[in-house]
């Protein structure tokens, strides 16, 4: 998919007791099932694993992607180890190939 195309969200979890500005934007994400890679390395060992994911693991897996958007979950705080080192799961969610969604 073209860079343009694309999109990125930052996000984090607050609980439902916490009232937020009516300038931020609140997404409610339905339980799902993830298929987790935890990475520890640079952005192109980010890119070979979700390459692996959607060309070898996947086809195999008997999943298929859910309409849910992709997750990038941090250890930690973002780039604490710069920009070449990162430390984070991505996380697609995914549903049985025999009942997509």
């Amino acid at each position: 998919m073209p860079l343009e195309r694309c999109r990125y969200d930052v996000g984090l979890e607050v609980p439902a007791s916490v009232v937020v500005d009516a300038d931020v934007n609140v997404a409610v994400f339905p339980a799902m099932t993830v298929a987790e890679l935890a990475i520890a390395g640079s952005i192109e060992l980010e890119l070979r694993a979700l390459g692996w994911l959607y060309r070898s693991w996947l086809p195999r897996s008997g999943y298929v992607p859910d309409h849910q958007p992709m997750f990038e979950a941090w250890n930690g705080e973002p780039f604490a180890h710069g920009l070449e080192h990162f430390e984070l799961r991505v996380q697609l969610a995914v549903v049985d190939a025999a009942t997509p969604p």
